[in-house]
Order: C-alpha cells, then structure tokens, then sequence
C-alpha cells in the first residue's frame, strides 16, 4: 500500500485520512530532516497545495510532480538527489 504525506490542505477530514490511513500530515514548516525521516519510513507521494513547501529547495530535491489537480499537486517521493553542478 502507498503511503502518502498530505500538506497544508485546511481540511480537517484530509489530514486525519491521510495521517491515520495513508501517512502523515504536515505543514510547510515541516523540517526536511523530519520529511527525509516519513520518506524513509515509506511515504511514496505527497499530495500538497503548499507552494512554498514544494519550493524549498531540501524537499524539492525529493520530488517527481505526477499530477496538477488544482489546487493540489501530487508528487512521487524519493530520497534526496544530490544538489547539482
């Protein structure tokens, strides 16, 4: 089964889904340590409409954007790549 970490969405009912049957929930505020440990931990997507954590460039090396479904974006999670040249 996927798991995935749902961000920023306001809902209440999406957090608890995501965080009690599928994964986690977090904020943009998240630390890429704690985000690298629930990838490690086996979270496989994050499904987010937090453009300012999709941004910060520690988590954005994790990511593979799969879909756009506004306001929502899904991405596929994987270890940190290596910051390039």
């Amino acid at each position: 089964e996927d798991r995935v970490i749902a961000a920023s969405d306001p809902s209440p009912s999406v957090f608890l889904y995501y965080m009690h049957r599928k994964g986690w929930s977090v904020t943009d505020e998240v630390s890429a340590s704690r985000f690298r440990q629930m990838v490690e931990e086996g979270a496989r997507y994050l499904v987010s409409n937090s453009r300012s954590l999709e941004g910060r460039p520690e988590i954005r090396s994790m990511l593979t954007e799969v879909a756009d479904l506004e306001p929502f974006r899904v991405y596929r999670l994987s270890h940190p790549r290596p910051q390039g040249n």
